[in-house]
């Protein structure tokens, strides 16, 4: 929450003048998004790692499987830590990725 500088009024975080008395915040100010994290190369870093984590989730979850069936076609019951470990590194991965589509800037 923003608060104005000349009546103190409440106001969102984005906007650039006040809605109650009008206080319009000087130009250098009302530039937000500016510099290398809003470049178009961050927005191209942000596409690829949300595929790349997409991608390790699916190749975790896939491997998670993969060795849970070998557990039971084999009997190996000590395999279960390394089946726990896949899926724990698939959940962060996808978390990663929920993060990576949602901060990147609605088109």
């Amino acid at each position: 929450m923003a608060f104005c500088p000349e009546c103190n009024a409440t106001m969102g975080q984005t906007d650039i003048a006040c809605p109650d008395c009008g206080y319009d915040f000087p130009e250098q100010l009302a530039e937000v998004g500016v510099g290398l994290a809003f470049s178009r190369l961050a927005e191209v870093s942000l596409q690829v790692a949300a595929v790349l984590s997409l991608l390790i989730s699916i190749a975790s979850l896939f491997f998670a499987g993969w060795i849970l069936l070998a557990m039971l076609i084999n009997g190996d019951a000590r395999a279960w830590l390394q089946c726990l470990a896949c899926l724990v590194s698939c959940f962060f991965s996808f978390a990663h990725y929920v993060v990576f589509v949602r901060v990147q800037k609605p088109k």
